[in-house]
C-alpha cells in the first residue's frame, strides 16, 4: 500500500513537471510568434517588391494641405539595389541606391543610402521661406500597411501619410520626362470650377504644386497637383455631389483639365489684361472716382496723425501680386490676389492676400484696400493699349484708372 502511495505521488509530480515545461515551451512559442510573423511578412514583401518587371510608381503627396504630388518609379533589382526616377527637380534620370526592409515593432520600407526620395525631407530643400527648414515634408522611411489587389500600401512613419506602389510598366519610365511638360504647360495661376451654383477659385503654386482657395467666404479646401503624362492627379478629391474626381486630362487647348468621364471640369482662368507687373493710379479726378479720393482722403486724414514724417503719396501701385503705398522714402505692401471670372472674360476679381512688406506699420490703410477689394469684379475696359479702366461691376460711380 505504501509502495503505491508512492507511485502514485511520484506520477503526481512527474505530470505536473511535464506540464510546467510543456507551459513553458508554449509561452516560449507564444512570445515567439510576433517576431517569426514579421520575418515571414519580411520576406514576403521582398518578394514581392522584386516581383514586378518594370517595378513600381508612385505619387507621393508629402501634405495636401500645402504642397502637392511627387511622381516616382522604383524598381527594386535585387535585395539591396533599388533603380528611382522621379518628376521631382530638374534631373529626371534613373539612379540607384540601397534600400532595407526593417523589423522593429512593425515592418518598415527604407531608403537607406541617398536618391532622388530624400531631396523631399532635406530641410535646406524648401519651395519658399514659409516652409523654411521644413523641406517639402517628405520621408525616406515607410511603414509596410499590407496590400490592396495588386497594390502595396505603406503610410510615412512620422505623419501616416499614404503612400501606394501601384505596379508600373515600360510606359512609366520612358513617359515621366513628359511630366514636366504638363507642369509648364499650364497657361495660368488661377484655376476655377463650378459646382451647382458655387464658384470655387484658386491660386496655383507651380514651386509647390498647389491650388489655393481665394474665397474667404467659402469652405472649400485647396488641393495639391501631381503629373501625368497626359495631366494631374489632386489630392485631396474633389466632390461633386457624391463623386470623387481625383484624375484629370489636359485639354488639347490647354485651357482646362477634364476628368476621365469627362462630366466635371477645373478651368484656367485668365486676366483680362496683364497685372503680372505693377501698374499705378493717381488720386486725381482724371485717374480716379470721387468715392476712389475720399476713401483716400480718409485714410490719408489718419495716415498725417500718425507718420507725418513719412506723407502717403497719391501714386498707388497695383499688380504682381501687391497694392503698394509710397511713404515719403519707404513702401508698404499688401498682398492682392487678381483674377479672371469663370465665364465672364471681360471681368477682373480682386481679392485681399496676407500683407507684406512694411504693413504692419499702416494697418490704417486697410479700408481703402478693403474697399477696393469689396468692389470688385470689376468692368475692363482698354482706353489705349498700355492704358485699362477699372469700374466696379457693382457700383458704376466707383472707378480707376492704371498705366505703366
Amino acid at each position: 500500500m505504501k509502495q503505491l502511495i508512492k507511485n502514485s505521488f511520484l506520477a503526481i509530480i512527474l505530470l505536473l513537471t511535464l506540464q510546467s515545461c510543456d507551459d513553458n515551451e508554449t509561452e516560449l512559442l507564444f512570445n515567439d510568434v510576433p517576431a517569426v510573423r514579421l520575418e515571414k511578412q519580411a520576406k514576403e514583401l521582398q518578394d514581392l517588391l522584386k516581383s514586378s518587371t518594370d517595378g513600381w510608381k508612385a505619387t507621393y503627396f508629402t501634405d495636401d494641405t500645402q504642397l502637392g504630388g511627387y511622381s516616382y518609379l522604383f524598381k527594386f533589382t535585387d535585395n539591396q539595389i533599388v533603380e528611382m526616377a522621379s518628376d521631382f527637380g530638374g534631373n529626371d534620370n534613373v539612379t540607384s541606391s540601397q534600400w532595407a526592409l526593417q523589423i522593429g515593432a512593425t515592418l518598415k520600407l527604407s531608403f537607406t543610402t541617398k536618391n532622388k526620395i530624400h531631396e523631399l525631407s532635406d530641410s535646406n530643400n524648401s519651395p519658399d521661406t514659409d516652409l523654411r527648414g521644413q523641406g517639402y515634408k517628405g520621408s525616406f522611411e515607410f511603414l509596410y500597411y499590407g496590400t490592396e489587389g495588386d497594390d502595396i500600401i505603406f503610410r510615412t512613419n512620422r505623419d501616416f501619410i499614404e503612400l501606394r506602389f501601384t505596379k508600373a510598366d515600360a510606359n512609366d519610365w520612358s513617359n515621366i520626362p513628359t511630366h514636366k511638360d504638363i507642369w509648364e504647360s499650364f497657361p495660368s495661376s488661377h484655376l476655377a470650377y463650378k459646382i451647382g451654383n458655387e464658384v470655387s477659385n484658386f491660386s496655383y503654386s507651380n514651386i509647390r504644386r498647389f491650388a489655393s482657395n481665394t474665397d474667404t467666404n467659402t469652405s472649400t479646401s485647396g488641393f495639391g497637383v501631381g503629373f501625368t503624362p497626359l495631366g494631374v492627379t489632386i489630392s485631396p478629391a474633389i466632390d461633386v455631389e457624391g463623386t470623387l474626381y481625383r484624375e484629370f486630362i489636359l485639354s488639347d487647348d490647354k485651357s482646362k483639365l477634364v476628368s476621365l468621364d469627362g462630366n466635371f471640369e477645373i478651368e484656367f482662368i485668365k486676366l483680362p489684361f496683364d497685372l503680372t507687373v505693377a501698374l499705378r493710379t493717381l488720386v486725381d479726378p482724371v485717374f480716379a472716382s470721387q468715392s476712389f479720393i475720399d476713401s483716400y482722403n480718409q485714410v490719408n486724414a489718419v495716415h498725417q496723425t500718425i507718420f507725418p514724417q513719412f506723407p502717403l503719396s497719391t501714386i498707388i501701385s497695383l499688380g504682381d501680386s501687391n497694392i503698394q503705398y509710397g511713404l515719403g522714402p519707404f513702401v508698404a505692401r499688401h498682398g492682392i490676389f487678381f483674377s479672371g471670372i469663370l465665364g465672364s472674360p471681360d471681368l477682373l476679381g480682386v481679392s485681399k492676400l496676407s500683407p507684406g512688406l512694411n504693413w504692419q506699420f499702416v494697418g490704417h490703410l486697410n479700408p481703402m484696400v478693403d474697399l477696393i477689394v469689396t468692389k470688385a469684379p470689376y468692368k475692363v475696359e482698354l482706353l489705349t493699349p498700355t492704358v485699362t479702366r477699372l469700374t466696379s461691376d457693382s457700383d458704376p460711380n466707383f472707378w480707376f484708372i492704371l498705366v505703366p
